[in-house]
């Protein structure tokens, strides 16, 4: 029985030029040189399936599926760096077809700086944010180098050369992307007659972000833990931004980063060009004397009043707020509190609701 695999992969392979795709499967030797079949859909499954080596097959679906998001969330970076490389696409070409010339072209750094961007794009959406300021930035090769003996410090069973570590410009600030071996995790594997434990250790992408001109670091989700995440912000520091010590308060939720305030005003619910509905769906308010109280409706600010809650002698704690964008059907919910506000899949409401977050003075850098 073939394995069911992503809608992602299909709607890609329907959408790309299929000579291109011919082009794709030869080079990573899916298909032999001079093979003129069909490229479809049912086909390329068929390859997939009927491939001895598993490996190689889920490579090549990770590559498809790498590429598809890549066409849907960075059309920009595609057309970008297609300039940059000289590779021929048409204005209205799709998608999908630039991501495979960028692949194929013969200068492999096309590809690596596209796939940089992709992840730039994905981690941005997924970052823990501290006030650090700084004078220097120090983006060197010394520096880096640092950093990495400094990561494998910090991060526990981390060996330096299991840590490639790249720089990139992204959003006006300097972007430090990370992948790494992980700790070592362990699994149950069953040979000959018996279930044998085994040890591996999973990558992970990460990235640190520092924007000098509102003077903070965000640190990736990768980074389990504050604890974890303390660590990777002071070996940051030190290496990189030649700052000696980090002040404890900069990793409290009182480091000035975000004001929940404005949440309780009439005006931060005014729909704009942009925004065409916002709704307080949950609300968590701490009270002088009492526990956490926590509102939870479809309209909390009209619960609020039905319950004559004295909601001017408490303060905000986190929200959950709901964004209605115009011209988008599907409605993007984001918890907020004192330490930032939750990630969005959807890049076009991310940048929306950011921005909206930061004109009311919400998101404070």
């Amino acid at each position: 029985m073939s394995k069911q695999r992503s809608t992602g992969f299909d709607t890609f392979i329907s959408l790309a030029d299929s000579e291109l795709l011919r082009k794709y499967l030869q080079k990573v030797k899916a298909l032999p040189e001079g093979d003129n079949s069909p490229i479809t859909i049912e086909s390329i499954h068929k390859i997939l399936s009927d491939m001895e080596d598993r490996t190689k097959a889920i490579d090549i679906e990770d590559d498809i599926l790498c590429f598809q998001e890549i066409a849907e969330r960075g059309v920009y970076d595609l057309h970008a760096i297609a300039r940059h490389y000289k590779i021929e696409v048409k204005s209205d070409e799709a998608p999908q077809n630039i991501a495979l010339k960028v692949f194929l072209h013969q200068d492999q750094n096309a590809f690596d700086t596209l796939y940089d961007s992709y992840v730039c794009k994905t981690c941005y959406a997924k970052l823990t944010y501290y006030p650090v300021k700084a004078e220097t930035v120090d983006c060197g090769a010394e520096a880096f180098e640092a950093f990495k003996q400094e990561i494998s410090e910090t991060i526990k069973e981390q060996k330096p050369d299991e840590c490639l570590i790249r720089h990139h410009d992204y959003k006006g600030g300097q972007y430090i992307l990370i992948t790494r071996q992980d700790k070592a995790h362990s699994y149950r594997t069953l040979e000959g007659k018996r279930v044998r434990p085994r040890l591996y250790r999973p990558a992970k992408e990460d990235a640190i972000y520092y924007d000098q001109k509102r003077g903070v670091i965000g640190v990736s989700s990768g980074f389990r833990g504050s604890a974890t995440k303390k660590l990777c912000v002071r070996a940051f520091a030190k290496a990189v931004l030649k700052l000696p010590t980090v002040d404890e308060k900069v990793f409290s939720s009182e480091n000035g980063l975000m004001a929940l305030a404005p949440l309780k005003t009439s005006a931060f619910y005014e729909p704009t060009k942009q925004v065409a509905k916002i709704e307080l769906i949950c609300a968590e308010y701490s009270h002088k004397g009492t526990a956490d109280i926590c509102i939870s409706s479809e309209d909390v600010r009209a619960t609020v009043k039905e319950l004559a809650f004295p909601e001017t002698d408490c303060e905000f704690v986190s929200a959950k707020v709901r964004f209605s964008i115009t011209g988008q059907s599907r409605t993007q919910t984001v918890h907020i509190n004192k330490k930032g506000f939750t990630a969005l899949k959807n890049h076009a409401a991310r940048e929306i609701i950011e921005a909206y977050l930061r004109e009311q003075k919400v998101v404070l850098f």
